[in-house]
Formats: C-alpha cells, sequence, structure tokens
C-alpha cells in the first residue's frame, strides 16, 4: 500500500513538474501552420483571412456554422472559403479556385511528382518553353516565354469562364478592355481567380424558388440536323454534341442562364443504315471554342426545383463570324457578299474556321447564327432534362481546297427525339475540363435518343 502511494506521489510530482517548465524554443507560428495574409487570397482554397491577418477556418459544413451560432437564431452556411454567412448570403471575399497553392517551388514539385512544375504568383504553374509545351493543361493556355511558365490567356472575361465562372481577365491596360474583346490579337491579358469568387450579383432571396436553381451546372446539348447541298453526298445527317459550362443567377423571382461553351463536336449518322460509314467529318477547333461568345437568357418565375415541375427558356441566339446591325435578320456574308466577316477566332482567316477531314480534308471558313430553346424538366434538385427546339444557319466565306465550297441548307432533323439536353449542378468551381470529364460517364454522356424516364 505504502508502495503504490510512493509511486502515485512521485508521478503527480513529475506531472506537476512538466506543467510548469519549458523546454527547447518557443515554436514559431509559421510552423504551427498559421499562414500570415492581407487577403483570403493569399491563403488560398477553403480558408480565409481574418481580422488578426491570419489565415483561418470557421467551418467545414454547414452544420459547423449552425452549431457555433445557434443563439441568433439565423441559419447560417460555410462559404468556400471557411466562413460562415447568413443562409443565402454570398461571402464576398472569398476566392475559389480549385489550383493548387504553394508558397515554394518544392511544394508543387512534390505534389506533381515532376521537376516540371515551380511556384508562380502563390499557385503551382507548369514550366515551358512554348505554347505546345502548355497543351497538356487543355484549352486556353499558353506560355509566358519570358517568365517561362503556363498561363490562362484572355482577350476579355468571357474567355476565361471555361476555366471556371470564378475568373476574370487582367490586362495590363484594364481601361482598353472593350477594344481587348474586339481584338484580332490573340491573348492580351491573364486570367485570374477574382477576389469575392463568382459574381451571383445582389438580388439574392431564399423566400423564392429561383434561389433554389442558383449554382454552376453541365450541360450537354444535342442537336440533329439534315444538311443539303453537301459535296459528293448532297445530304448529310448529323448531331452537333455541345458540352457547356452554366451559371445559373438569381433575380429574385426570375433567373438569369448564361452560357458558355467547353466543347463542340459533329457525329454523322444515317438512321436508315445500320452500317453505315463516315467519309468525311467537320472538326471544331479549340480556337473556335476559346473565341466563342458567352450566351444569356432570362427565364421568369420559374417553378420549384422538384421532380415533376417544367419551364421553357426563350431563344438564345449566337451569331459568330460577323458583325451584323441585325443579328437577327441580316443576310450572313457569303462568298459574294463577304463584307460583314469577321475574324471572331483570331486566326487571321476569314469568318471562322473549322477542318474538315476524311476523303477530303481542308478548311472552312465560315459564318455561324443559331438559336435554341429548351423545354427543362425537373428531374431531381441537381437533375434537368428535356427536348430542344433550334435553328441553325451557316454560310460559307470561303474554302481550301476551293473543291470544298458549297452553299448548305441547314434543317432539324425529322425525329425530335435526337434534340435533347441534360444538365447537372456541379461545384461552384467547376470548369470546362470537369464538363467534359462528366460527359464520359455519367448523367451528361451522350445517347443516340431522349429517353424522360432516365434517372442519375
Amino acid at each position: 500500500m505504502g508502495l503504490r502511494f510512493t509511486i502515485l506521489f512521485f508521478f503527480i510530482a513529475l506531472l506537476s513538474v512538466s506543467c510548469e517548465t519549458k523546454d527547447g524554443n518557443i515554436i514559431s507560428e509559421e510552423l504551427l501552420g498559421y499562414q500570415k495574409c492581407e487577403t483570403d487570397f493569399d491563403c488560398g482554397t477553403g480558408r480565409f483571412c481574418d481580422e488578426k491577418k491570419v489565415c483561418s477556418v470557421e467551418c467545414s459544413t454547414s452544420k459547423d456554422c449552425n452549431a457555433r451560432y445557434s443563439e441568433t437564431g439565423m441559419n447560417y452556411e460555410c462559404s468556400p472559403c471557411g466562413r460562415c454567412v447568413p443562409e443565402g448570403d454570398k461571402d464576398r471575399n472569398c476566392v475559389e479556385t480549385s489550383d493548387r497553392v504553394c508558397q515554394t517551388d518544392t511544394e508543387c514539385i512534390n505534389f506533381f511528382n515532376s521537376n516540371n512544375f515551380s511556384c508562380h504568383k502563390n499557385f503551382c504553374t507548369l514550366n515551358c518553353t512554348d505554347d505546345s509545351s502548355c497543351k497538356r493543361l487543355g484549352m486556353g493556355y499558353a506560355c509566358n516565354k519570358s517568365e517561362g511558365v503556363c498561363f490562362r490567356k484572355c482577350n476579355s472575361s468571357s474567355d476565361c469562364y471555361i476555366h471556371g465562372w470564378q475568373y476574370e481577365c487582367q490586362l495590363s491596360e484594364p481601361e482598353k478592355s472593350i477594344q481587348n474583346e474586339d481584338s484580332q490579337e490573340a491573348g492580351l491579358g491573364e486570367c485570374t481567380p477574382q477576389i469575392g469568387g463568382i459574381d451571383w450579383g445582389k438580388e439574392n432571396n431564399p423566400a423564392y424558388p429561383a434561389h433554389q436553381y442558383e449554382g454552376v451546372w453541365g450541360f450537354a446539348i444535342n442537336a440533329a440536323m439534315t444538311i443539303k447541298n453537301v459535296p459528293f453526298i448532297n445530304v448529310q445527317n448529323t448531331v452537333l454534341k455541345s458540352l457547356l459550362l452554366v451559371k445559373i443567377v438569381q433575380k429574385n423571382e426570375d433567373i438569369e442562364i448564361h452560357k458558355r461553351w467547353c466543347q463542340l463536336q459533329f457525329e454523322n449518322f444515317d438512321d436508315n443504315n445500320p452500317d453505315y460509314e463516315d467519309i468525311a467529318r467537320m472538326i471544331i477547333p479549340d480556337n473556335y471554342i476559346i473565341n466563342m461568345p458567352v450566351a444569356s437568357v432570362y427565364v421568369k418565375r420559374p417553378p420549384e426545383l422538384k421532380p415533376g415541375n417544367s419551364f421553357y427558356t426563350d431563344k438564345v441566339h449566337i451569331l459568330f463570324g460577323a458583325k451584323l446591325r441585325d443579328i437577327y435578320n441580316d443576310p450572313l456574308p457569303d462568298r459574294e457578299h463577304p463584307d460583314n466577316q469577321s475574324d471572331d477566332d483570331r486566326d487571321n482567316k476569314p469568318g471562322v474556321t473549322v477542318f474538315l477531314t476524311g476523303l477530303i480534308s481542308g478548311e472552312i471558313y465560315s459564318v455561324q447564327r443559331f438559336w435554341t430553346t429548351l423545354n427543362v424538366n425537373v428531374t431531381d434538385s441537381r437533375h434537368l432534362q428535356g427536348l430542344i427546339d433550334f435553328s441553325n444557319e451557316l454560310s460559307i466565306i470561303d474554302t481550301k481546297p476551293e473543291i470544298l465550297y458549297y452553299k448548305p441548307y441547314i434543317e432539324k432533323y425529322s425525329n425530335p427525339n435526337r434534340s435533347y439536353f441534360r444538365a447537372a449542378k456541379m461545384s461552384n468551381t467547376s470548369s470546362c475540363k470537369d464538363v467534359i470529364e462528366l460527359s464520359k460517364n455519367g448523367w451528361l454522356k451522350y445517347e443516340k435518343l431522349y429517353n424522360p424516364e432516365k434517372r442519375p
């Protein structure tokens, strides 16, 4: 008994001494994981810059916020920067990016397991010697040869949205933004994450059903058409498969849908011939897609985002390859009257360029005008689908070789179930690359015919 008491007293005494002494050097805040900052941008994804100018985090989920602020009687949600904000509000200081944040080159080399990466402007960046070195990163990248790193090039912010709606175009001379948007010179600025993240406007109100739609979505729109007067074959049935990164913004009771094209692919078909083989195919180059304008449509009072509800959108119009006073009705430029054509894809060739590959290969310089409407059916709170209506007008200004020239006439394919769309809600930091990946095996994967009974 005495021995046990002696041993117990010894350990208590040892613990008491341990609590009152300090051995070694004081550990710095940096080594403990604290990072000094000026703005949320300095902290990277998932953290914010607090009032002490130290990177911090309040939450990882909205449950953390509601427990923290339970006495206020209000509901809170967790922002992408780990800050609690009242439900329905946006964290307007937050920088949303999926890029790898860094402070040293070694961090990037270790993370990517490659000496080809370095830390540039607080983000890991691929090193380069020319534009071809940056192709592995995807569309919209070029090489800054003076600094030896890849960057997201842009003429205007619409060019940046392929990387995500949280990016904006930083120009060396911001006052010339309008001139740059119309410039034929490719890549005058750099896409950077904007302070405050995505611009959601100021008309957010959770009381309206429109609030349920707000967010970033991936869309797949498939438009089947018949093209007539095609060289060698006269008639060609084809489906234009479009992938889009879409931002839906609440406007009180209404919503505004902003569409950024990510990928365009033609797939020829013949429903009466199961053994059909292509002799040629139209290819849409990345340069065409990068320079496509953002299209927007306004929807008044959409219904609740619940299964079984539906609504129609108005027409979304796109004119690409020409500057017209009346974009809806003026005749398109053609070989005989090319005056109003515009090098909108900035490749120093007439109109916009598409490639033809197959029996005969070459280039087609064209102008395109089209519109689409969507019959939106709510599948669940994160998935939409429905048939589409559209019109597509194509005018050819010139071709190389000459034998590829023709005057196309396009009409919607006779089977309406070949023309449909599907949409899936995604994270706010999603990019075109994420939409393309989702289309390989998921809700956005292409199927020949629309199936209204399909479920995620």
